[in-house]
């Protein structure tokens, strides 16, 4: 089965309910939860993204969380992915952590709104346009 970080920016689209951004970053999410696409989020991203739904929801956000780890696996961040982070050299250490976290985990893609930040990566980078356009076979279930 093919493997995907999904990175923090996608989640929030659907979290969020970004009316241009959400309808395909839900696309992959089911996905996902239909378990046609395996999906994985980087474990430095969840503390951030409670913060994030705290300030903008206000209200308890652990509701969506469970329900995002019912159906995303977590990436670990351990001694080797901040190792191996550092050693990018990228401008963006938050970045260089999920790269190497969806890395070492072997992971096969990261799907992201900003793929430019990625632009050194040794795995596939894509926006979730990118990813489920390459991907048609993978068309969710009604």
């Amino acid at each position: 089965m093919f493997k995907v970080l999904v990175d923090l920016n996608v989640v929030l689209d659907v979290l969020l309910d970004r009316p241009s951004l959400g309808p395909t970053s839900t696309q992959l999410l089911v996905l996902v939860d239909q378990k046609r696409l395996e999906g994985w989020l980087c474990a430095s991203s969840i503390d951030t993204l409670d913060y994030l739904l705290r300030r903008s929801l206000k209200r308890d956000p652990l509701p969506h969380i469970r329900t995002l780890r019912e159906i995303l696996r977590i990436a670990p961040v351990d001694e080797a992915v901040i190792d191996a982070a550092l050693n990018l050299g990228w401008g963006d250490l938050e970045d260089a952590i999920v790269h190497e976290s969806a890395r070492l985990s072997g992971l096969h893609a990261i799907v992201t709104r900003n793929t430019r930040n990625f632009a050194r990566a040794t795995l596939p980078v894509l926006t979730p346009e990118q990813f489920l356009d390459a991907h048609q076979g993978l068309t969710p279930s009604p």
